[in-house]
């Protein structure tokens, strides 16, 4: 858990939260490395960065099995996926990248968050196709009814321009808040800074400076559970997120759920079935942004999500490939 920042931190927790609640004979927890008790019947890896592959090593050698999420950025072209390939067949042969294709390859499923991820990782990593299982991010219940009431409140009833996730060059905060700038519109930031991000927020915090006249403000603490988080989301005018790279943006979707216009980059992230349709600014140009950020305040239409993305479908699923792999020496799914 401590290894986990941001929307991956989100997903863990939410995930164990969701296995929790649902009848059955599992438990789930959030495991803790620095204790020595009995290990776990199955570990779960949500997101797995090189250096884990050292904590896989371990729980092959205690004899337990392992699902691994992994997270590949979206579609990507047959020509780009076997470049992807090649890459990754050429890094292999360093001690780090070895080891980690090792741990995936070892893995009882492999659990991508998209179709096209699912496809990726066939192709990158080799991974047989009956082992990988595709379960999207999740949403909780309360964005599908979250009402402004507790943000108006607490802040008023002007009109604003949201953005949530951490702080971090690829989602171009500095960006949204420049264009906000330009247009005169209030801008709500809401997340902490990245580790290694301090530069880059600092100078975000002095275009949020400039933005606090319009009644622009940055909140890097406000927990994802947190019900004045929730009707921030009902309180928007619109939702901005201009980011780079994603996998599946779990701050769009909670955005859909509380049925709020949306801007995206076009990226892509956002070629996913799910954000295909939403206005997406043409590139990180500045006047590019303003204009699509521009239509979206003026005119954008409601969005809406399906409640087949809440928690409880993201737990039934894994449920599901949980028991399979428990079951089946082979963990086939």
């Amino acid at each position: 858990m401590s290894l986990m920042t941001g929307g991956l931190q989100v997903q863990a927790v939410e995930t164990c939260r969701a296995l929790s609640s649902m009848d059955g004979n599992m438990s789930a927890e959030l495991f803790d490395w620095s204790k020595t008790e009995t290990p776990p019947d199955l570990y779960h890896f949500i997101g797995f960065p090189s250096h884990l592959h050292r904590i896989a090593e371990l729980v092959h050698q205690a004899g337990r099995p392992y699902l691994i999420t992994v997270l590949l950025g979206g579609p990507r072209s047959s020509l780009r996926l076997r470049m992807a390939a090649a890459r990754r067949l050429a890094g292999s042969m360093l001690s780090g990248e070895k080891d980690r294709d090792k741990a995936i390859s070892r893995a009882a499923s492999i659990v991508t968050i998209t179709e096209t991820d699912a496809t990726a990782a066939h192709v990158i990593f080799g991974v047989e196709k009956r082992k990988i299982a595709v379960v999207a991010n999740g949403v909780a219940g309360g964005f599908f009814k979250c009402t402004p009431e507790a943000w108006h409140k607490t802040y008023g009833t002007s009109d604003f321009v949201l953005c949530v996730g951490a702080v971090q060059q690829r989602k171009n905060q500095l960006l949204l808040a420049q264009v906000c700038n330009r247009l005169k519109l209030a801008l709500l930031l809401l997340g902490p800074v990245l580790p290694g991000e301090r530069g880059y927020a600092q100078r975000v915090g002095e275009a949020m400076r400039e933005n606090e006249p319009l009644g622009g403000r940055w909140l890097e603490h406000l927990r994802n559970e947190d019900a004045l988080l929730l009707s921030a989301y009902a309180a928007c005018r619109v939702f901005a997120l201009i980011s780079s790279a994603e996998t599946q943006p779990l701050s769009v979707m909670q955005a859909m759920a509380a049925r709020k216009p949306i801007l995206l980059l076009k990226a892509p992230y956002a070629e996913d079935k799910l954000f295909r349709r939403l206005p997406q600014a043409s590139s990180c140009e500045l006047e590019a942004v303003a204009d699509a950020l521009k239509q979206v305040w003026d005119g954008g239409a409601a969005t809406e999500l399906s409640p087949d993305y809440t928690w409880h479908g993201v737990a039934r699923r894994l449920q599901t490939i949980y028991g399979a792999v428990l079951n089946s020496k082979e963990g086939m799914i």
